[in-house]
């Protein structure tokens, strides 16, 4: 499952985990100060086969703590969130 992270402020509605400040930092997103793991809807895709992932494009890695994080609010969610399949 890939997660994407956007630095567009979410709708309200949106489920989402905001990375913190140090997070941001250290993963250094064209210098932009506030980034979002959008967690409502994620892409179910085989990524070395992914015809979907942009050619070079970095796939995160975030801090143990962080992805804890991210790992429980994504389970505690799990049955609302839209998964979409992006593979054949």
């Amino acid at each position: 499952m890939l997660l994407p992270i956007t630095a567009t402020p979410p709708a309200a509605e949106t489920l989402v985990y905001e990375l913190p400040q140090m997070e941001v930092m250290r993963i250094a997103r064209s210098g932009k100060t506030r980034l979002w793991v959008v967690l409502s809807e994620v892409n179910v895709d085989v990524i070395d086969g992914s015809y979907y992932l942009e050619p070079n494009c970095k796939i995160t890695d975030l801090s143990p703590l962080v992805f804890k994080e991210i790992f429980q609010l994504f389970t505690l969610n799990y049955s609302r969130i839209k998964k979409v399949r992006r593979y054949d």
